[in-house]
């Protein structure tokens, strides 16, 4: 049994989650969200992308940053504190932000290069072919990325706050949120 003050924290960060996707342009529809626990998982948002895609520009890889980002901005914006729940969401959110300046060329501070071999990138032994300098800008840049984005996903949790409440207090009452139910909730005018 899950105590009351654990669902509520999973309905806060979930319902973060899925008001940030539904109100960040670029990252798919909101299809469902749930805080019933599956494996490791203590709730799950479900994006169905607008379409199929190959390939990923800059801007959408940071709306989808400020998405994962977004359970961790609601627990602080409602409850003042951040909890071991973000754990997943930081953790993908870095490998994205990795693979934004070593693999795609798309960091600021690196620059136009790749300096990360793609197969060991994704094996998991993440080396870096740069110098320890290099690597360090790649510290201090991945860093800025994920404090970008979650200073995004609090604003608009911030924005959002009366519709993130009713949706977070309607998936506490229900478990599970299907689109049309989030969409009538995120749709609505407020009080």
């Amino acid at each position: 049994i899950i105590p009351k003050h654990e669902l509520e924290r999973k309905s806060i960060h979930e319902a973060g989650h899925a008001a940030v996707a539904y109100f960040t342009e670029g990252v798919g529809a909101v299809q469902k969200v749930t805080i019933v626990e599956r494996g490791r998982m203590g709730g799950s948002t479900h994006l169905l992308p607008e379409y199929e895609q190959s390939l990923f520009t800059r801007k959408y890889l940071m709306n989808y940053l400020e998405v994962l980002m977004a359970g961790a901005a609601a627990e602080e914006a409602f409850l003042g504190d951040l909890s071991s729940g973000a754990h997943s969401d930081f953790e993908r959110a870095t490998e994205i932000a990795k693979s934004v300046i070593c693999q795609f060329g798309m960091g600021e501070a690196v620059g136009k290069m790749v300096i990360a071999r793609k197969s060991e990138f994704l094996s998991g032994k993440q080396l870096l072919d740069c110098s320890s300098a290099t690597q360090r800008l790649v510290e201090k840049e991945i860093k800025k990325i994920l404090d970008e984005a979650l200073t995004s996903a609090k604003r608009k949790i911030r924005e959002q706050y009366d519709k993130t409440k009713a949706l977070y207090e309607k998936l506490l009452e229900k478990e599970t949120l299907n689109a049309e139910e989030i969409k009538a909730i995120l749709n609505s005018s407020p009080a």
